[in-house]
């Protein structure tokens, strides 16, 4: 009896050694990914329904022309107004250009303010200045950034949205060539090219992730200019333990004050 006994004691000290090493490595899984999992659940409160109406499929430029919006992107301001790029008017032949408009108008009404925007490339509609002009932007602060992913440029804006400043960056890639396929306007094979990434403003600086940097260089480079003369100062890096490159990064966004850079692997939180 004294022997099974033993056996017993013995399988139970294993066995609340191994429950303690499982709560011990879950507790560790969770606490790394807290951040991660706390800025996914913030996110995923608001739910979309599916829409079993059905439509013919959108494989022709009619589709686009019909669409509502046609806007590249568009940023909310702190005065309750929206801050976008897109075509002015409905003609394939519109201008581009960065319009404000009361939030929830969606342009309904009549922007107090329109800066078009007229880049040395000749595009002939819409749908291929929708390609070139292609970008983003990021607010942080009191400034707004729209970085160009096909073109060296970064336009900065005002907390209103009065432009302030276009900067040309060092990438210097010229005008991304768009071609029609069938009913697709797309970019030309060899012939266009990724620029920047994302950019932000702090300070007196405006702060830009570059494309143009090498795969090799496992971190993120960082290149700086000046937010008054917009004239490149020098490079800094941001140590990501070697596991990234600038090509990596998908996106780069805020929450609230709080930048973060998301490579699809990982979802990192930039210290300022």
């Amino acid at each position: 009896m004294e022997k099974y006994k033993s056996v017993f004691l013995c399988v139970s000290i294993v066995l609340v050694m191994f429950l303690i090493l499982f709560i011990f490595l879950i507790y560790n899984r969770v606490g790394n990914a807290q951040d991660t999992y706390l800025f996914c659940r913030k996110y995923s409160d608001n739910t979309v329904k599916w829409n079993l109406e059905e439509l013919p499929r959108p494989d022709s430029l009619d589709f686009l022309q019909g669409s509502k919006s046609k806007k590249v992107d568009s940023v909310e301001l702190n005065n309750h107004y929206c801050l976008s790029f897109g075509p002015v008017g409905s003609k394939t032949s519109a201008p581009f250009a960065f319009s404000c408009y009361p939030s929830g108008k969606d342009g309904q009404s009549i922007s107090f303010m329109t800066f078009k925007y007229a880049p040395s490339c000749d595009y002939s509609n819409i749908y291929e200045k929708g390609l070139a002009f292609d970008g983003v932007f990021l607010k942080i602060g009191n400034y707004v950034t729209y970085t160009f992913r096909h073109l060296p440029s970064v336009l900065v804006f005002d907390a209103k949205g009065r432009f302030m400043k276009d900067i040309h960056t060092n990438d210097n890639v010229p005008c991304p060539s768009i071609i029609r396929y069938k009913e697709y306007y797309i970019y030309e094979r060899g012939k266009a090219f990724n620029s920047n990434v994302s950019s932000f403003v702090k300070g007196q600086f405006v702060y830009v992730f570059s494309y143009r940097i090498p795969r090799m260089e496992k971190r993120f480079i960082v290149d700086v200019y000046s937010l008054e003369t917009g004239r490149y100062q020098y490079s800094v890096n941001i140590d990501n333990k070697g596991k990234y490159a600038n090509t990596d990064i998908d996106k780069v966004f805020s929450v609230g004050k709080e930048i973060y850079i998301d490579t699809r692997m990982d979802l990192l939180k930039l210290s300022l």
